[in-house]
Order: C-alpha cells, then sequence, then structure tokens
C-alpha cells in the first residue's frame, strides 16, 4: 500500500453541537464539496476523513457524497482521544506528504506534535475561534475564512443606547421591562445577517435604577450573555452618546486581518445624533444595521443607516398578564393564604396533582375554604382525570390560566426554598424583605406573570407566605442604620422544611456525583441558567471562564467544586436556578 500525497481531517463535530459561537456556515453539502476542492492541489492521491456528531444526519450524508470517510462519535472525549492514537500509529507507519488538519480543537495539537518530523504539516481553523495552540507557524496554521470566503458568517458587533431604547419601549409601547428578553430581541432581529458576537449596551444605569427599584440592570444584562458600559450623563449632554460613537470609531479602525474584526455594526438607538458616525463606519467598509422602534426613528438616521429593522416584532408588547381580569374580584389575602398552605403541601409530597379525596382528609377541618378554593378554580381538574361516584373529578391542580394560582404554587416553595439557602448555604447573617422583593422582581416566571414585581406586591405574598405558616418575621435594625428597622425572614424554628402538617423527615447527606451534576448542568439548565449559576454562586469560576463554551463552562464549575468538596451546594444552585429539576426524577429526562 502507498503513501497517499494528502491526508485531509476534517472536524466538523462542534458546528453540529453548540460550541457558543458559530464562525461558518452549515449547508453541508456547500461545505463538503469546499472542503474536498481546497485538498486537491495537494496531490492525486489522498485520504479524506470527515469527523462528525452521531445524530448529524445531514453531514454524514453529504460528506459520503464528496467522498469522506466518515468518522461518528458519540462520546466525544474519549472517541477523540481513540482517533487521535490510531491516526498518530497510521501516519508513522505510512507518512503521507502533506497533512491538512481543518479543526480548532486544542486536543489535536498532540497528534501535531507527534507526527510534526513525519508529515507537512497545515492546520486549518477560524481566526476568531482557533485555539493559541493550533496557531503555532510550525502547524502551518491559516485562517479558514481566507481560504472560504464564501463559507464565512459575517460577525456582528451591536451598540445599544439602553436608555434612549429601554425609555422608549416602556414610555412608547407599554412593554414591561425585561432586560433579558430585550437582549434576546436584538439578538433576535440580527441573527439572519450573521453571528451577533457582541451586544453592548451604554447607559446611567443607577439614574434608570431610581426609576425601576429593584433591577440590577448591569447584572441582568451579564446574564443576558451582554456586555455594558456604565456612563453618567452630565447635565446639557449624553455621555452614552459620545462613548457610543468613540467606541465605534475605534472598532472601524480595527485590522480587518485579525481574527476580531467585525463585518457588520449593529446600532439600537433613535437619536439622529448618531448619523455622522454611521456615516463614517460606512466609509470604512461597514454595513450598519439601525435597530429602532416603529415610527419613533429619526428620519436622518433611517436615511443614512444601511438597514433598519424594528424591535417592535422581537418582542411582547401590550401582553402583560394582569393579576386579576377585568370583571375579576381581586383574590382574598386568606384564599391566597390556604392555596400556598395547599401548594406547599403537595411540594412536601413531590405531587404534581392531589386527588381530591387526600385533600379533604387532610383538610377536612376546613372543608368550606377548601370548597371555595375550588369553587373559585384556583384548583381544577387535570386533563383526563377520572370521575368519582357523584361525577366529580378526583384530580386536581392548580389552574394553569389563573396567574394568582400558578404564583402561590412557585411561591409556596420559592420563598422558604430561598430563605433557607441564604442562610444555611450561604451563610447570610439575615433575609430581608427588600432581598426576597428583588429576587421575585428578578424571578423569569413571576416576570411572564406580571406577579410580585413591585415592593407591595412582594410585601404582600410575604404576608400570605407567614398567614400560610411557612415562614416567620422578625424586626431587627439595619445593620448599617441601627436606627432603621428592617423586616427579616427565616422558616418556622418547629420544621426543618417549607411543609404543612408534621415536621419533616431529616434525611441524611448523600454525597452528590459528578455524572449527575453534568446531566444536570448540560440538559437541565439553559446558557443563561448556567451563567446565573456561575455569576449568583460561583463567581471565582465565572471570572475565568465568561465567553467560553457551555462545555468548557460546565467543565470548570465541576473541577472547582470537586476539589473544594461543594457537590451539594452546586446542586442546591441548580435547584434554586430550575425548580422544576428538584421536583421530580423525570423532570431531567424531559428536558434532554
Amino acid at each position: 500500500m502507498n503513501a497517499p500525497d494528502v491526508l485531509q481531517i476534517v472536524d466538523v463535530y462542534p458546528y453540529f453541537h453548540e460550541r457558543g459561537r458559530q464562525t461558518m456556515k452549515k449547508n453541508p453539502d456547500d461545505e463538503a464539496q469546499n472542503f474536498s476542492m481546497l485538498v486537491r492541489p495537494f496531490g492525486r492521491h489522498g485520504q479524506k476523513i470527515a469527523i462528525l456528531a452521531g445524530d448529524d444526519e445531514q453531514r454524514y450524508l453529504a460528506y459520503r457524497r464528496a467522498g469522506y470517510e466518515t468518522i461518528s462519535m458519540n462520546d466525544r472525549d474519549s472517541d477523540l482521544t481513540e482517533f487521535i492514537l490510531r491516526m498518530e500509529t497510521q501516519i508513522k507507519e505510512l507518512p503521507p506528504k502533506h497533512l491538512v488538519l481543518v479543526s480548532d480543537d486544542p486536543d489535536f495539537v498532540h497528534l501535531c506534535n507527534a507526527v510534526e518530523s513525519n508529515t507537512q504539516l497545515a492546520v486549518w481553523a477560524n481566526s476568531a475561534t482557533a485555539p493559541k495552540v493550533l496557531k503555532n507557524p510550525k502547524y502551518g496554521w491559516h485562517p479558514l475564512e481566507e481560504l472560504l470566503p464564501d463559507l464565512k458568517v459575517p460577525r456582528i458587533d451591536v451598540r445599544v443606547d439602553f436608555e434612549n431604547i429601554f425609555i422608549g419601549l416602556v414610555k412608547e409601547r407599554n412593554w414591561r421591562p425585561n432586560v433579558r428578553e430585550l437582549v434576546e430581541g436584538i439578538r433576535m432581529s440580527m441573527q439572519d445577517l450573521g453571528e451577533v458576537v457582541t451586544v453592548t449596551a451604554y447607559g446611567d444605569f443607577d439614574e434608570l435604577a431610581r426609576c425601576h427599584p429593584g433591577v440590577n440592570f448591569q447584572r441582568e444584562l451579564t446574564l443576558a450573555n451582554a456586555e455594558s458600559r456604565y456612563v453618567i450623563n452630565q447635565h446639557g449632554k449624553n455621555t452614552a452618546d459620545m462613548k457610543i460613537a468613540d467606541d465605534i470609531r475605534t472598532l472601524v479602525e480595527h485590522d480587518q486581518g485579525s481574527g476580531g474584526a467585525v463585518d457588520i455594526i449593529g446600532l439600537a438607538t433613535m437619536d439622529r445624533d448618531f448619523r455622522h458616525i454611521v456615516e463614517t463606519a460606512q466609509r470604512r467598509g461597514k454595513k450598519v444595521v439601525v435597530l429602532g422602534l416603529k415610527g419613533r426613528l429619526s428620519r436622518e438616521l433611517e436615511g443614512v443607516a444601511s438597514e433598519t429593522r424594528y424591535l417592535d416584532d422581537h418582542l411582547k408588547m401590550n401582553q402583560s398578564v394582569r393579576l386579576v381580569g377585568k370583571n375579576e374580584v381581586p383574590p382574598a389575602s386568606e384564599d391566597v393564604a390556604f392555596m400556598m398552605r395547599v401548594a406547599a403541601w403537595m411540594h412536601h409530597n413531590r405531587w404534581r396533582h392531589v386527588y381530591r379525596d387526600r385533600l379533604e382528609q387532610e383538610f377536612g377541618g376546613e372543608a368550606e375554604r377548601l370548597n371555595r378554593l375550588i369553587a373559585d378554580t384556583w384548583l381544577v381538574p387535570t386533563t383526563n382525570s377520572p370521575l368519582d361516584g357523584q361525577g366529580q373529578a378526583r384530580a386536581l391542580e392548580p389552574n394553569p390560566e389563573k396567574p394568582t394560582a400558578i404564583a402561590a404554587h412557585l411561591l409556596a416553595r420559592w420563598i422558604p426554598e430561598r430563605i433557607a439557602f441564604c442562610l444555611n448555604k450561604r451563610g447570610m447573617p439575615h433575609v430581608d424583605s427588600n432581598y426576597l422583593a428583588t429576587g421575585m422582581a428578578r424571578d423569569t416566571t413571576l416576570a411572564e406573570l406580571g406577579i410580585a414585581q413591585t415592593r407591595d406586591a412582594a410585601d404582600n405574598w410575604l404576608r400570605a407566605a407567614m398567614s400560610a405558616g411557612l415562614v416567620v418575621s422578625t424586626n431587627q435594625p439595619h445593620p448599617q442604620t441601627p436606627t432603621k428597622l428592617i423586616t427579616t425572614w427565616r422558616l418556622p424554628e418547629e420544621v426543618a422544611t417549607p411543609s404543612v402538617g408534621e415536621p419533616a423527615e431529616v434525611v441524611p447527606i448523600v454525597p452528590v456525583a459528578s455524572s449527575h451534576l453534568r446531566q444536570l448542568l448540560t440538559h437541565g439548565l439553559s446558557e443563561g441558567d448556567l451563567t446565573r449559576v456561575l455569576f449568583d454562586y460561583f463567581l471565582e469560576v465565572h471570572r475565568n471562564v465568561d465567553g467560553a463554551p457551555k462545555s468548557s463552562r460546565i467543565q470548570a464549575l465541576l473541577d472547582f467544586v470537586d476539589t473544594r468538596g461543594k457537590q451539594a451546594e452546586l446542586l442546591a444552585a441548580i435547584h434554586e436556578v430550575n425548580p422544576a429539576l428538584a421536583e421530580e426524577p423525570e423532570t431531567l429526562a424531559k428536558a434532554a
């Protein structure tokens, strides 16, 4: 058997499994044909290998049609190690004249080091994602986007005049403030143009917080994977406008040949003062897309923009959920408290629905209140519920169409668990009303319901939880201002968990397996949820891995907790961020 002129290894596994940033267009047939064409000048006799995800059917067919031998991987870590060792042996026994490696996986550096004396190396990887170790000149690294410019995905940098957009949405569109929704809307409005690599918001966030107490804007931006620039507006000057213009001017001066260069600039504003910087960016060859609100965008700015798009199409406008309907009587506080008691009892037993006879047995002494709860549709029959002898539904659940019922079910667990976690896990000296109200305002489910989004509303829910016997309150002097009293919260001394009835059984702590934590983090948490776990509970890890792919962040977090014995703290944080994962084992299976 003769040695081939060229051995080409194309690693397209990351294009199928999310790696944080996609920098190449993903039409499988074009991709395979282009890679095949590029390797022809290296010799007539070649071997072409494509590494694919085991379930990437489209690329499997495309690369087979292009004449590639395909290697499907299911367990990437172990399969890749085995593949590299096999290739090392093959190349040393039958060295090709050229080895062309198309990958940005740093693990391939081991193969490069092992065979660099046996063959002439060429490494092709996108300059924006290739690790430094593969850019070593001795490996013959070349930017992939220069070899295949038609496959390159344009890189987009978005700058947001945050106060201008945010205030416009709230005042003109009656939009319910939601920073993460806004950032996601910005990304969605630009996603068909390329890869949004950065979203940066500029504003006087302390000034905004005065109008929206309880919202930490810079924290919310970080959790939405956006950057923030704090600028203080001076009298007669909009400092944010000047800072944005300066940063865009710096951006367009960036060397086009570098991996950090962007192709499209997004500008979210309605202010005509940006007209000159838009023209400057266009003269430097940048496409500038202006994002604004319909009917509110400056005509001068719209006239000079390369393209105009509207955020109205990507945000929920005028669809905020009311606590009560137009003709509905506001719920009585005793009904809310009783519903929270029922919900806490269901949580304690890990029930998503409850049989009517069990309800009557548990709360038989309060039959009138229970019947009123059912009559007022706080509890409704489940889908396909069996009927009893009187023709009544046997299985009941919190009404998914009634916001107060959903909130009572959620907060019956959320409030006690948040208090227990802060006092017992984080070691906080106390948990006050302001802290809990801030947490409620940030909770995405409560925000969508439009419940507990103000301090007064949050206080009402805390009082309902106290009436339900789930928590107790104490007034104490403020640590920094002793003359001021604050209300702090704890769990009732006679119970160990937020349940109703008998004291909960104390369960011994069982070590948490890393494999279980990995499964929860990978399949149970979104990118945003993972960021929240890192930012709120493991800030040291967050600072080291911010911006890295999800898999890398998960590995760093697991390494951190394994070396410090903090597996239980991580599990508690996961349940805090996504309470559904703590309910029943099948929740994770559904998420996966």
